[in-house]
């Protein structure tokens, strides 16, 4: 009996040991996570840098901002400082955002206007988690500096920076044996995978002869192929179709099908809403074709662009694409063909119109009439934070771009 008793006491002291042992290093843990002792870990830091401080370029862009917290956790994210020119939606309406933890790791994206302003400035933001953590970030952006060269200073090319996220190419085709002109402009971004604009003339010696369309589907060759969709396949997944942003109608010669044929390179195609695609928004390229190319028409300068994210797709061989959330365009030419003047030169605003338009990537755009989706091009520029029509006189850009008279451009 005493031998047992000693036993037992023995077994009893060891238990006693190894639960102050236990103790000591803070208590048993499981596999689910931290002990209800130990405090919750949630941070937020600039994809850019890695850090809550990052420097950005003056145009405009969409920072992201990676979140680490525990799943379920809810954040609200809100703008300190810069309140006027760093938002939380794509529409420049809103500093504030909130949200919840679907994984440990997820981003936002604040979105920045150009910094036409003479100096940088800095924007203050602050993530607030529902587990008491809070973490301040702090973003400087440079001022807008044009290109030193923009290799012709075309009339619809926007005022634009190439950054680690873009590619801007131009490209030129054959009209006859004696005459290539350019076809369009594209600021590609690798990380979306679609263009976030481009720009390009309308006018009636791009539409000559029979319409050939060649559906010849081909990655640009001037841009690295594995940031670009390979829609060879066919279109992206789901009810997104190859939206073209330059039309192929708007590109036939008889000469060559290389015109037409530069239009199906995967950087000039967004993926688009099926019903969209065939609905208001062919309505409105058929305006550009009836104001660019029928005789007595002046050239059309037209930039198509894509703006904000809703989600992502892919093609046909799994590489992953955003979705544009708003597609939109502007649109300048002179009132009158007989205006022989280039359109910098101009100095009466009367003498010259524009117009823009944007609407969301659904079938809900083909609601109500095509005027509905109709805005100054000024509007399009405060809601991308895009320049568009630098060649414009200073005298009389700022008119010009506050036009919004849908009846000029026969939009009902």
């Amino acid at each position: 009996m005493l031998i047992l008793q000693s036993l037992g006491s023995r077994i009893v002291e060891n238990i006693l040991a190894i639960a102050l042992v236990l103790l000591s290093m803070g208590g048993c843990t499981s596999e689910d996570g931290p002990s209800a002792e130990e405090p919750a870990k949630a941070e937020a830091m600039f994809r850019l840098t890695g850090t809550t401080t990052a420097t950005v370029a003056g145009y405009a862009s969409e920072p992201l901002i990676d979140l680490r917290a525990p799943q379920g956790t809810t954040y609200t994210l809100s703008v300190l400082e810069g309140e006027a020119w760093c938002h939380t939606s794509p529409d420049g309406e809103a500093n504030t955002v909130s949200g919840r933890m679907v994984s440990t790791m997820q981003s936002a994206k604040i979105y920045l206007l150009s910094n036409y302003t003479s100096a940088s400035r800095t924007a203050t933001l602050e993530l607030k988690y529902s587990i008491g953590v809070s973490v301040r970030l702090t973003l400087t952006q440079g001022i807008y500096e044009k290109p030193a060269v923009y290799g012709q200073e075309w009339p619809e090319l926007p005022d634009y920076t190439d950054n680690d996220q873009t590619i801007t190419v131009t490209h030129f085709a054959p009209l006859s044996a004696s005459k290539t002109a350019r076809n369009f402009t594209v600021c590609f971004n690798k990380e979306k995978g679609y263009a976030d604009w481009v720009a390009y003339p309308i006018h009636k010696c791009y539409m000559n002869g029979s319409y050939n369309r060649t559906d010849d589907w081909a990655y640009d060759p001037k841009i690295p192929v594995e940031v670009q969709p390979n829609l060879m396949m066919g279109s992206y997944r789901g009810s997104w179709v190859r939206g073209h942003q330059t039309m192929s109608y708007h590109r036939y010669v008889n000469y060559s099908d290389e015109l037409n044929a530069q239009t199906f390179y995967s950087s000039n195609i967004m993926p688009q809403d099926y019903a969209f695609n065939g609905g208001m928004w062919n309505d409105l390229e058929n305006v550009c074709t009836n104001k660019g190319r029928t005789s007595g028409a002046d050239t059309l300068y037209c930039v198509t662009g894509t703006y904000g994210v809703k989600g992502t797709t892919s093609d046909k061989a799994g590489k992953e694409v955003a979705v544009p959330e708003y597609c939109f365009k502007v649109l300048l030419k002179a009132r009158s063909a007989s205006n022989k003047t280039p359109i910098s030169e101009i100095t009466d605003p009367k003498a010259l119109m524009a117009i823009g338009y944007m609407a969301l990537n659904a079938s809900t755009s083909n609601s109500g009439k095509l005027s509905d989706y109709t805005m100054s091009v000024a509007e399009v520029e405060q809601i991308t934070g895009y320049r568009f029509f630098p060649m414009l006189d200073e005298s009389v850009a700022a008119e010009v771009k506050a036009q919004h008279k849908p009846s000029d451009w026969n939009i009902n």
